[in-house]
């Protein structure tokens, strides 16, 4: 299971006068180390009941906490493998670091009432800023007549030629 980044450990006791190997493995996920178990399980007999033919393979005895496994193989019996199995702490924290609502987040109606408050500000600025720019040109007109705005000699209309109606420069102001 190591292209699955598991981290494994193993470690020899002598239990009742045989050599025992205790192998425990961490695996990223609980299902990953299901899975792996599973797998040994083809190769080992893994937790054989009392009574069962003795088989070629090795007995091993496993006990899955979580995403962590642990194996004993050589015990002489499955309540020495599982006094040593029971001896292993572990225990896992679960962290939440997603930051929860708070009383003073702004809820989505003062979203769209911001919203709406921030379209119209900038409406009435645009309408302030046009009005008072039509007003300086009627007095720049009025003040300088001729001199800004209106000049004849400069100015040049494009005319479609839609109408019969010859076009008059002044008409545009």
């Amino acid at each position: 299971g190591f292209d699955d980044e598991v981290e494994a450990e193993t470690a020899r006791y002598v239990v009742d006068g045989r050599k025992v190997t205790l192998l425990l493995a961490s695996y990223p996920t609980p299902q990953l180390a299901a899975a792996h178990v599973e797998e040994m399980a083809r190769w080992f007999a893994i937790n054989p009941k009392p009574g069962e033919p003795a088989t070629e393979k090795p007995v091993v005895y496993e006990r899955t906490m979580g995403s962590l496994a642990g194996f004993v193989a050589g015990a002489p019996d499955p309540a020495a493998a599982a006094k040593l199995l029971d001896q292993i702490q572990y225990h896992t924290i679960v962290t939440w670091n997603e930051p929860g609502f708070k009383a003073s987040d702004l809820t989505m109606a003062d979203y769209v009432v911001g919203a709406v408050l921030g379209t119209m500000s900038i409406l009435l600025i645009t309408l302030v800023a046009g009005i008072a720019l039509g007003f300086i040109r009627v007095g720049m007109k009025r003040m300088f007549p001729g001199l800004i705005f209106d000049r004849k000699r400069s100015i040049e209309i494009l005319q479609l030629g839609l109408t019969s109606k010859p076009i008059d420069p002044t008409d545009f102001y």
